[in-house]
C-alpha cells in the first residue's frame, strides 16, 4: 500500500470515530428537544461510521498497510438553540463530504483499487449528505429563518 494512502486513510478512520461522538452528542440534544425522527436518522449515523471505520481498517490490513489511530480529544458541545445545532450539523456534513472528495481525488491518482473501494464506501454517504443539507435550507426557507451558512442567499 502507497505510504501516502495509508496515512490518508488512517486520518479518514480518526475523523470517523471523532464523526461518531459528534453524532451522539447530537442526538442526544435532538431527543432532548423531541425531534424524534431526526434523532432516529442521528442514531444510525454512529453505527454506519464505525462500519466504515471497521471496512477500512481491513482494506489496509489487506494491503500490508499499518493502522495507526490519533489520539481524539472530545468535549461535547453545547448548542443556544436549534438553528444553531442544525447549523453544527451542517458544518460538519459539508467538512466530511470534502474530506471524503479529497481521499476520492488522491487515490483515483494514486491507485485505483483503492479509490474503487473508497469510492463504494461512501457512495451512498455522499447522496444522504447532499440530501440531509439541502433539506436543512428547505425548511430554513419555508420558516423565513436563515441559517448562518446559506447558498440561496444571493
Amino acid at each position: 500500500m502507497d505510504k501516502r494512502i495509508e496515512i490518508a486513510i488512517n486520518e479518514l478512520i480518526s475523523m470517523e470515530i471523532w464523526s461518531a461522538n459528534f453524532y451522539l452528542s447530537l442526538l442526544v440534544y435532538f431527543k432532548e428537544q423531541d425531534l424524534p425522527v431526526l434523532a432516529s436518522w442521528l442514531d444510525m449515523q454512529p453505527h454506519d461510521n464505525m462500519e466504515r471505520v471497521y471496512c477500512m481498517m481491513k482494506q489496509v490490513y489487506q494491503c500490508g498497510g499499518y493502522v495507526r489511530m490519533r489520539e481524539i480529544s472530545w468535549k461535547p458541545e453545547k448548542w443556544k438553540n436549534l438553528l444553531e445545532a442544525l447549523d453544527r450539523l451542517a458544518e460538519h456534513e459539508r467538512y466530511m463530504a470534502n474530506q471524503i472528495a479529497a481521499l476520492l481525488a488522491f487515490t483515483k491518482e494514486v491507485d485505483m483499487s483503492i479509490y474503487s473501494f473508497c469510492k463504494q464506501l461512501y457512495q451512498s454517504r455522499v447522496y444522504v449528505t447532499d440530501v440531509f443539507i439541502e433539506l436543512f435550507y428547505i425548511l430554513a426557507k419555508r420558516y423565513s429563518r436563515e441559517l448562518p451558512y446559506n447558498p440561496f442567499r444571493d
